[in-house]
């Protein structure tokens, strides 16, 4: 298993897709494992088998329907059986059938290794690295001004090529852009993603991916053990949140590196408050502050506004949590408590 994590916006999906090109991995939509269909907390607790076929069923719809948009996940259910009936009941955990999950995918498919690319993996790096004792884990990091420009226009991938996305999700995805929601975000992920202490977490600045590709991708494939191959950077140029996709053009730019700063990117008073919350962890991951993060009256402005956008995320995002007190504490009360 490879694991594609870190804060949204990042360039998750653009990593999988280049090693999802290479001849011996495939890579998966989002599967929202962690957080979404389980809580943390239950996913080594003995499920029933009629559970661990339901779980299974959903988890091949994750990858054969549209990521947004799952019907009748029953269909699936002569499948989710083949796998699970030689399994003796009293080893089905939620995780055990995630793992067997992924290993017939990838037998499915006829590859090796299955390529994972859910962001919020970033808060279960602990739990990957338990119950994934061979795998890699790849942390992408992005400047969080450029991922606060992209998450603030992410509303509109709707109109711009996303396939199936409802107006619930563009919706959902505009509550939950904020200056100060999304320094924090990329702060806690930042925390949670560093690991200098492991051989197995490799951190990747998406700044120098998109500026070196061969080098940063050469690199990234000898720490997973795979080949690397020139044709994994000709990746289809879709999912920007700046521009409407281009599936035909292929490869790895860096036009939109510095989008963030320039005119009709983000005001003085959205870097100012970037900058004030996720200040301590620009410096780690390299960054410099920018002289356009000023006090002005937006920054009062945003201030107020913050709990109640807060509020309205949450409401829209309380579906999207199998256990909403687990998923907060996980988030904002540090990620490795």
């Amino acid at each position: 298993m490879i694991f594609v994590v870190g804060n949204s916006r990042s360039g998750t999906t653009m990593m999988s897709r280049i090693l999802g090109r290479g001849s011996r991995v495939c890579n998966l939509q989002e599967v929202h494992f962690f957080e979404w269909m389980v809580s943390a907390d239950r996913i080594r607790e003995e499920i029933s088998y009629d559970d661990a076929v339901r779980l299974f069923c959903c988890l091949i719809a994750k990858q054969e329907q549209n990521f947004y948009r799952i019907s009748d996940p029953d269909q699936y259910v002569n499948r989710s059986r083949a796998v699970l009936d030689p399994i003796p009941r009293r080893d089905l955990t939620p995780i055990s059938v995630y793992k067997l999950f992924l290993g017939w995918w990838a037998e499915k498919v006829g590859v090796d290794i299955c390529c994972e690319q859910t962001p919020k993996n970033v808060f279960y790096i602990e739990e990957i690295l338990e119950h994934f004792p061979d795998s890699k884990i790849i942390n992408m990091v992005r400047d969080p001004r450029a991922v606060a420009f992209s998450q603030r226009n992410k509303w509109k991938r709707r109109f711009y090529g996303e396939d199936g996305e409802t107006v619930f999700e563009t919706i959902r995805a505009w509550s939950l852009y904020h200056p100060i929601l999304t320094g924090r975000m990329w702060s806690m992920a930042v925390d949670a993603g560093f690991r200098e202490d492991s051989e197995r977490v490799k951190t990747i600045r998406f700044e120098d991916l998109v500026a070196d590709p061969h080098r940063i991708v050469r690199e990234v494939c000898d720490f997973c053990e795979i080949e690397f191959d020139p044709v994994m950077l000709n990746v289809p140029v879709v999912g920007s949140s700046l521009g409407k996709d281009e599936p035909s053009s292929r490869g790895i730019s860096s036009s939109n590196i510095a989008s963030w700063e320039s005119d009709g990117g983000l005001s003085s008073s959205e870097i100012f408050w970037i900058q004030k919350v996720a200040g301590r962890n620009l410096a780690r991951a390299g960054y410099e502050l920018s002289k356009k993060g000023r006090c002005s009256f937006r920054v009062g402005s945003d201030l107020l506004t913050f709990p109640f956008k807060c509020l309205f995320a949450l409401v829209l995002n309380t579906g999207r949590m199998a256990n909403l007190l687990s998923t907060i504490r996980r988030r904002f009360g540090g990620a490795r408590a």
